[in-house]
């Protein structure tokens, strides 16, 4: 399946080296109206569209979950830190030092 990307510039002239800058991106997803017939059924679509919606299971063992909807859903963060500029014999390129959980 495709993935959809995103692409921003950012002005950073305004930090000073060692600053540390957290990125994050946010994303509102299935923003139609649902009504009447047409109201979501699925919990994968209540849980990205209603936050008025929240389900909660008890599992085996006496575990419980609990998924509560919302409209609003944060990327994990990319964090920046600010460098010196690079010299005449440094590299150019960025440094990607954030940590991902996969």
């Amino acid at each position: 399946p495709a993935e959809t990307t995103f692409t921003v510039s950012l002005d950073l002239s305004d930090y000073k080296v060692g600053d540390v800058i957290a990125i994050y991106a946010l994303a509102r997803t299935d923003q139609r109206e649902y009504t009447g017939e047409n109201r979501p059924q699925s919990s994968f679509v209540n849980t990205r569209t209603n936050p008025d919606w929240s389900h909660s299971n008890k599992g085996m063992a006496g575990s419980s979950s609990a998924v509560q909807g919302r409209l609003d859903w944060f990327s994990v963060p990319v964090t920046i830190t600010i460098g010196a500029q690079p010299g005449f014999f440094q590299s150019k390129q960025p440094i990607e030092t954030s940590l991902r959980v996969s």
